[in-house]
């Protein structure tokens, strides 16, 4: 199944599941994020795209 294809959740699962991330890293069973964490995430998973683009011009005919 595609992603695209896969089914979306809701608002209300949407907060259940943040709600239950928050718990867990209160309770300690999950690593505490931050904002400068997530930052730092989104600069890592561009320079994957970006690398990932320059590798498919290359191979390309």
């Amino acid at each position: 199944m595609r992603a695209v294809d896969a089914r979306l959740c809701t608002v209300s699962e949407s907060i259940a599941r943040s709600c239950q991330e928050v718990k867990s890293m209160r309770t300690g069973q999950a690593p505490k994020r931050s904002l400068s964490s997530l930052f730092a995430k989104i600069d890592e998973w561009a320079g994957e795209e970006k690398s990932d683009v320059h590798s498919n011009t290359d191979t390309a005919v």
